[in-house]
């Protein structure tokens, strides 16, 4: 499967209707959503400058009272603990500095020189295997935030909650705006001093709780059932900032967290507010991880491999023989299959799992198939009016009736301001078959793409774009007959090792 068999066109994308993807020019955009039925405005701007929402009305609200509870949770860490990470993060005279203080006023012992010794040491063997601590905060969250322009585009991330009506949008800025999805109204805009560096951000599921990954940490956001911020907490763990990549188990107790400079991985059990850390020898720094959709696997992708847990259990298969790390993926609504890419691949791999935890075999999952070729091809007519479209993926999203599947290509690419659609079968095997291009106004680039569902079932696919708009396209369901048949993409395949 390749983007040759789209059909492409220049003007807007306003839907999908028995299959067929509906195009309009920009003056008559919203007159042809209005005809297509979509509950609710199709397009929503995000003003950097005012930081609303255009054409909505905010609620007003006191703020919330102030509590006795200290919001962090405060990790004792040993002195030799605490030179390790002043020479990672600041150097060695910081190390000296630190040393040299003494409350009692005693000078400086051989143990302090040789500790300091020891901690140059195991900063450059640290360095080795972790080369991602050369960088700062804001260069790894440039690298692996899911937005590929993160460092310019209006919007840095979008949530969207899965049993709520409610959107979460963080702006350039850090400030993160809600939206209503039934009234079309923003609330109060939530601002932490904590807050800053905004990369990764996701809704808890059944629960009023915001997890926002940033550069200190995890900031919590406990919104009750008016939209008021209630209180906030600041979750950090030393040696796991930023917080590049963040999960939530599909029952929204757990939440997996990801630091590109680390390669254990934090499962955080929010009502207690204590982590749990899953280590594993090799594969570098984690960028990217991500919840199954029945809660029975996780995803986590480390550096030069990535692994697969199981829940049940918590034993984990690894995935070897990447070109590069995995950078996106993405869970069938049943979670048995995986569809994921690899950075500066252009192409879509899968695996398919046992549906049934109680008879886990690693065994069942030998390899990764390939199930699109995604290249940069040229589509059009004449060749000054040849249009280019993918690349790299950068993100994936797979709709909850398993019928369609969005992909979003880096920013850095020439055909990345076109977002593909393929529709889906998953039973008995993975097809995929030519959908449609999801495209706004020409100059901007899609950002950010997910999918939620209206009262109707049918599929909204949301997307952000550079020039700060959130736009709705509505996929109207049916079911699609495709002839079950084996990938004829057969080459480079990745291989299992437990």
């Amino acid at each position: 499967m390749s983007l040759q068999r789209f059909e492409v066109s220049e003007l807007l994308t306003v839907g999908e209707t028995s299959g067929q993807f509906i195009y309009a020019p920009e003056d008559q955009f919203f007159l042809v959503a209005d005809r297509l039925g979509l509950e609710g405005p199709p397009k929503l701007t995000i003003d950097f400058k005012s930081g609303d929402g255009e054409n909505t009305t905010m609620m007003s609200f006191s703020a919330a009272p102030p509590t006795d509870s200290q919001p962090f949770v405060n990790v004792e860490e040993h002195w030799l603990k605490t030179a390790w990470h002043l020479m990672r993060d600041e150097g060695s005279m910081k190390v000296l500095e630190f040393l040299l203080k003494d409350e009692e006023g005693e000078e400086i012992t051989r143990r302090h020189y040789a500790s300091v010794a020891a901690t140059s040491c195991l900063k450059r063997l640290y360095t080795w295997l972790s080369p991602n601590v050369n960088f700062n905060a804001e260069q790894l969250c440039i690298r692996y935030a899911r937005n590929s322009l993160w460092s310019s585009s209006i919007i840095r991330e979008i949530s969207l909650h899965s049993s709520l009506p409610l959107m979460a949008i963080a702006r350039q800025d850090d400030v993160i705006l809600i939206q209503n999805t039934h009234t079309h109204q923003f609330h109060r805009p939530l601002k932490d001093k904590h807050q800053l560096g905004i990369s990764s951000m996701q809704w808890a599921p059944h629960s009023n709780v915001l997890a926002v990954g940033v550069i200190g940490g995890l900031v919590l956001w406990y919104i009750d059932p008016n939209l008021r911020p209630t209180s906030t907490f600041l979750l950090c763990f030393p040696g796991q900032q930023p917080l590049t990549t963040i999960s939530w188990c599909p029952q929204g107790r757990f939440l997996a967290c990801g630091c590109p400079c680390n390669p254990t991985l934090l499962i955080w059990d929010i009502h207690l507010r204590t982590s749990t850390p899953l280590k594993r020898f090799g594969g570098g720094g984690i960028s990217h991880v991500s919840w199954s959709s029945d809660g029975s696997r996780l995803l986590v992708s480390h550096m030069s491999l990535f692994r697969v847990w199981e829940t049940l259990h918590w034993t984990c298969e690894t995935w070897t023989q990447l070109a590069s790390r995995s950078n996106a993926s993405c869970w069938s609504p049943k979670g048995n299959i995986l569809v994921f890419s690899v950075e500066g691949d252009p192409s879509l791999y899968y695996i398919k799992f046992p549906s049934d935890d109680s008879t886990y075999n690693s065994s069942v999952s030998e390899a990764a198939v390939k199930c699109a070729d995604v290249s940069e091809v040229c589509l059009g007519g004449e060749e000054d009016e040849v249009t280019r479209v993918g690349g790299s993926v950068q993100s994936l999203a797979w709709d909850h009736t398993g019928e369609r599947l969005a992909v979003l290509f880096t920013a850095n690419s020439p055909g990345a301001s076109r977002i593909a659609v393929f529709r889906t079968q998953c039973e008995p095997l993975l097809n995929l078959i030519p959908g449609g291009f999801v495209q706004w106004v020409e100059g901007e680039t899609p950002v950010w793409i997910g999918f939620k569902r209206d009262s109707r079932n049918w599929s909204i696919l949301v997307s952000g774009w550079t020039d700060g708009n959130i736009v709705l396209t509505q996929l109207r369901n049916s079911k699609v007959s495709i002839e079950a048949r084996p990938s004829s993409l057969t080459g480079n395949t990745l291989f299992s090792t437990t």
